[in-house]
This record gives structure tokens, C-alpha cells and sequence, in this order.
């Protein structure tokens, strides 16, 4: 559940009323520490009027970001702004995201200044549709798949694994077994370089236990970690991770030339691998099935012909 709110404060109006989009103001958190007293402000109350248009919403975003939340300043500054200047305020918070400290204080907060709130209790499965809207049906299922294995909730990050996925991927031709080859590592991969998921190691980890899987064996997080990419099925880590894929999120620069080579291998290895179990079931339906029929051995061969 993704614990965003949106706060409208008390002395606001609900009249109803809309507002243009040239009467759209927008504050980050930083408003939480003006150098200048909320009281300060009265003395400028008469220009300040002249010159700002009727029907103002201002808004205050990322108040979780917000090293120290002040209460009385707050609490003065949203009182200046809506019953000195009758504008409207709207405020939104991650409530998750809050530190203990400014938790206490926003709660104090909420009881003396918030009229209305909603709250954004987004399921997994609806932040993936909306992250996740407009691409292909069988590229989102796959993407589906992977980000349901690690519960991610914020459409943010969704859109921003997205984008990563899209940048690898597109314009080059690929099937869905390699698009979700690759697919699966992105995800898992950028969800820790953005810090998106708890329990699990850090990329660095990820490296140093592929290529050196015995050396946490009796280390009790690595245990858990090994256990929790076993049920990923993330699979060993290669030449995709080393060189181009984790190189493109520490940087932002992707090789181009190693990821076209990389596909072509990875399309000949499944193309071959699809082969050869074709072959067996060719073999073994045509020498060891009593019960074989003239339709199974060519549907066989047509599956052959189509890799």
C-alpha cells in the first residue's frame, strides 16, 4: 500500500470553485524552513494582494523530504496563506516515507490544520497498470511478472524501470524469450539501484557472489539473499550485467555495440537450445512411442522449421 496523502488545510476553500491553470502555484518542502518568520509576511499583506491573481491553489509537495518539519512556522504560514490571502492549499506527503521525528510533529500538523484528506492506497497490481500503460501486451506481462516477484507499489519507480527496459530494448528486434532474458535482470537490478526494495544485497553483492559464490556461504544474510535470487530466478549473472547493463545504470551510458552482440548470442543460444529440444522430442516420439501419430510427428517438424 503506497501511504501518499493529499491534504487540503482548514480555513481553505470548498466552495467548488476551479482553478485556471495560470492560478497554479507550486512549494517543495524547503518551505518547512523560510528564513523569515511567517508573521514577517503581514507586513507585505496589502501588495501582496494587488498583485496576485483571485482563486490561487498552492501546493506543497514532498513534505517527507523535509529534514525538520516546524510546526508553529508551518502552522503560521498556512494560516497567512488561507485566511490572510484566501488562497487554497493543498498539501501532499508520502506518510510512509516520514521519519519518527517529523511523524510526531506531522500528526500535530493533520489535527490542527488538515479539513480534508485522501488517501492514495495504490495495489500492486494497479501501480503496475499504470506504469506499465500503453506497451505491448506480451513485453507487459512479462515486465508484470518479474516486478510482482518484488512487490513494487510506487508507479515512479515502475516508469523508471520502464524507461531503462525500453532504452536496452527498443528498436531492436528481439523475441520474447530474449526480450525476457534481459527483462529480468533489468528489473530486479534497477529495483536496487533505487533503493526500491528491502531485503535484498546491493549490486556489489550481486557480482562478487557470482563470481565468487562459496565466500559468504556461512554468512546468515547471504544465505537469506542466495535463497531470495534462487526465487527470482535471476539465474548467474554475465557479461549483459557486467558490461552493459549495470555500467548504464551507475552512468547512463549504454554500449550499443556489446548489447547488439550480446542479443545475437543470446538469440543463437536460445534458438539452439529450442533445437535441440525439438530433436529429442522428435526422436523419442518417433523410436519410443507406441502410441505416436502422423499429426504429433509434424507438428514437431513445423515447430522446427519456425526456430
Amino acid at each position: 500500500m503506497f501511504g501518499c496523502s493529499l491534504c487540503i488545510p482548514s480555513g481553505a476553500r470548498h466552495d467548488g470553485s476551479t482553478v485556471s491553470p495560470h492560478g497554479y502555484r507550486g512549494l517543495t518542502a524547503s518551505a518547512f524552513s523560510l528564513p523569515w518568520r511567517s508573521a514577517d509576511a503581514f507586513i507585505f499583506l496589502p501588495n501582496i494582494k494587488e498583485h496576485l491573481p483571485n482563486n490561487l491553489l498552492i501546493v506543497i509537495d514532498d513534505i517527507e523530504r523535509a529534514e525538520h518539519i516546524d510546526v508553529m512556522q508551518l502552522h503560521g504560514f498556512i494560516s497567512l496563506l488561507t485566511e490572510e490571502l484566501n488562497f487554497r492549499v493543498l498539501l501532499i506527503l508520502n506518510s510512509d516515507k516520514l521519519d519518527s521525528s517529523n511523524k510526531q510533529k506531522w500528526e500535530i500538523i493533520h489535527e490542527k490544520l488538515i479539513s480534508r484528506e485522501v488517501k492514495l492506497t495504490t495495489t500492486a497490481s494497479e501501480a503496475v497498470d499504470i506504469g506499465l500503460s500503453g506497451i505491448a501486451r506480451t513485453k507487459y506481462a512479462i515486465l508484470h511478472k518479474y516486478i510482482d516477484k518484488l512487490n513494487i507499489t510506487n508507479i515512479r519507480i515502475i516508469q523508471h524501470i520502464r524507461r531503462v527496459c525500453e532504452t536496452i530494448t527498443l528498436k531492436r528486434s528481439m523475441n520474447d524469450d530474449v526480450f525476457e532474458s534481459l527483462t529480468k535482470s533489468i528489473v530486479l537490478l534497477t529495483a536496487i539501484h533505487l533503493k526500491a526494495v528491502n531485503d535484498w544485497p546491493d549490486i556489489d553483492w550481486l557480482v562478487h557472489n557470482t563470481k565468487h559464490p562459496t565466500l559468504h556461504d556461512d554468512d546468515e544474510n547471504s544465505k537469506l539473499w542466495t535463497y531470495k535470487i534462487e526465487k527470482y530466478n535471476l539465474g548467474y549473472l554475465d557479461n549483459f550485467e557486467f558490461e552493459i547493463l549495470i555500467p548504464f545504470l551507475r552512468t547512463g551510458h549504454l554500449n550499443n555495440t556489446l548489447l547488439t552482440n550480446y542479443i545475437e548470442k543470446v538469440e543463437y543460444r536460445i534458438n539452439s537450445e529450442k533445437t535441440y529440444t525439438s530433436l529429442s522430442e522428435l526422436y523419442t516420439k518417433e523410436y519410443w512411442d507406441p502410441n505416436r501419430t502422423s499429426a504429433q510427428i509434424l507438428e514437431i517438424i513445423d515447430n522446427l522449421k519456425k526456430i
